[in-house]
């Protein structure tokens, strides 16, 4: 089996490429770079997997059209392995057409991702980043900002990460809601509408797939609904 994987083979652990040699005969590129779609095309040319990250198609944004293109020339192509979570930077409905199937890493960076979430909005609330900003330019005025304790944060998809997120608020003493389109039950997480979430909630938190449906679902409009709950931070 020919399988074309879209990250440079440097990446992989000797344990991890001595089992994908026993799958079948692999290719790597060399580098993370954006690839010439005539390039990626010779490059993978007779795949049956193709293993793909964004970044050799140009990211998140512009992946979806060169990579449709990259698998219209692939006619033997038999499985799609996406190496991220979101899978909003892919042609979904092409690979139904053509009934291949599609996998992605639904627990990838969990920890981090949440972690980087929570460390985002500790820097908003206590103004990390202006102080420091102001310091190094040498204006230093102290920054009050605010606790989060007792606050109520707003969590937009509660899925994996979502769910973590959810844990790291309350383990400050946040009250978490969460708008999620499907019910879901989070032990001390309260479920609402995206309305209600939105006139609630002191701060919001986005854990939601890259798609066309999540697509500005954060618009001035819904914004306008939190106006009354809405500090210096957004």
């Amino acid at each position: 089996m020919r399988i074309a994987v879209l990250n440079p083979k440097s990446e992989f652990s000797n344990e991890l490429q001595a089992k994908l040699n026993n799958l079948g005969d692999i290719t790597y590129t060399e580098s993370r770079r954006e690839y010439p779609i005539e390039e990626l095309t010779k490059l993978v040319n007779g795949a049956e997997i193709l293993a793909v990250d964004p970044d050799n198609l140009g990211g998140f944004e512009k992946a979806k059209e060169p990579l449709t293109k990259v698998m219209e020339a692939l006619p033997n192509l038999k499985g799609l392995a996406l190496s991220t979570t979101a899978y909003g930077w892919i042609d979904l409905g092409y690979c139904k057409k053509r009934k291949i199937p599609v996998s992605n890493v639904p627990g990838y960076s969990l920890e981090s991702v949440a972690e980087h979430a929570l460390a985002l909005m500790l820097n908003l609330a206590k103004r990390i980043m202006v102080t420091d900003r102001k310091t190094r330019e040498g204006r230093y005025q102290l920054e009050m900002g605010f606790e989060l304790k007792g606050k109520t944060l707003g969590i937009i998809g509660l899925g994996n990460i979502g769910s973590r997120m959810a844990e790291l608020a309350q383990g400050i003493g946040m009250k978490v809601i969460s708008y999620n389109r499907s019910p879901r039950n989070k032990p001390g997480v309260e479920m609402v509408t995206l309305p209600e979430l939105l006139r609630q909630a002191d701060a919001i938190s986005l854990h939601v797939t890259d798609s066309d449906e999540a697509k500005n679902m954060i618009n001035n409009d819904s914004l306008s609904l939190s106006d009354e709950k809405r500090s210096d931070y957004c």
